[in-house]
């Protein structure tokens, strides 16, 4: 996902992330990271 420039973009330039939005994106880092190590 990160990987592609567009979608990059989209988050990045996105309006103010909601509480939920942010609880999402941190929840998937995590589970990321987890799955990495």
């Amino acid at each position: 996902v990160m990987g592609s420039p567009d979608v990059a973009k989209r988050i990045q330039f996105q309006a103010p992330v909601t509480d939920e939005q942010r609880e999402k994106y941190l929840a998937l880092w995590q589970e990321l990271k987890v799955n990495v190590k």
